[in-house]
């Protein structure tokens, strides 16, 4: 049987004074959806930065900008309390671990957990997606021009993705270009492979707002057959998807 399972948004701001003081209860092959802003308070920021590993507090230690330090604080800190909240334990408990590609995963001692979840950050917002027993991954991009669009299309982009993409009015082709991306790269995520995989193998021009089933090029290994894919609404300046494997 496959099911695309049941999505929830649940947040549209990350204020320690909106996060929920209980356990939040996650069904079977449902998928919930936390987007928010970073920018916190000085007080929130100090909060979640107790919450912290060494490891972690290194790892923001090394950024440049306060700016960067802040947000990465308040992403790292609100993963902790939202994943506390599903699995009942403390935040600074949780430990994570990354798989060989690099995608992050629940460490002990939580090893049992069968949660799988995915973060994505950009321009001073978060995306995050938790999910129970199925695979996930999410990508989150700041929508704006770039001068290298044209380029990253005809490198990056699948024949008909292309067609589709020059065949717009101008005015469009910024939103599309984003929205392409984000879905190449959630899917990406979910599997596990990043970017290590070439994305013009994946055409995703009959994605939209509902759940699809994605459709791959001829050279795709395969592996992508057992996903769904779907664009998320954040706002006029997100764009956002999500990929879910099929269950």
């Amino acid at each position: 049987m496959q099911n695309d399972g049941h999505v929830k948004h649940l947040n549209v701001h990350l204020s320690l004074c909106e996060l929920p003081s209980r356990e939040i209860e996650l069904s079977d092959g449902e998928v919930h959806i936390w987007f928010g802003i970073l920018d916190l308070s000085a007080s929130e920021i100090c909060e979640f930065e107790r919450i912290l590993t060494k490891d972690e507090l290194m790892r923001c230690g090394r950024l440049h900008f306060l700016e960067d330090r802040k947000r990465f604080i308040a992403r790292y800190g609100t993963l902790r309390k939202i994943l506390s909240y599903y699995l009942n334990v403390k935040p600074s408990e949780l430990r994570f671990k990354q798989t060989e590609n690099g995608k992050p995963e629940i460490a002990e001692p939580c090893g049992m957990s069968t949660i799988d979840f995915n973060v994505s950050h950009s321009q001073g917002a978060v995306l995050f997606a938790f999910a129970q027993n199925r695979k996930i991954g999410v990508d989150l991009e700041y929508v704006h021009t770039i001068p290298e669009m044209e380029y990253v299309v005809e490198q990056c982009f699948a024949e008909n993705e292309k067609r589709i993409y020059r065949e717009l009015p101008n005015d469009k082709k910024t939103d599309v270009f984003f929205q392409y991306w984000t879905l190449k790269e959630s899917l990406l995520k979910g599997i596990g492979v990043g970017l290590t995989r070439p994305l013009d193998m994946l055409d995703v021009s009959s994605v939209g707002s509902n759940v699809k089933t994605l459709r791959i090029s001829e050279r795709d290994t395969g592996a992508a057959f057992h996903w769904s894919l779907r664009t998320l609404k954040l706002g006029r300046d997100y764009a956002g998807a999500l990929a879910m494997q099929k269950i």
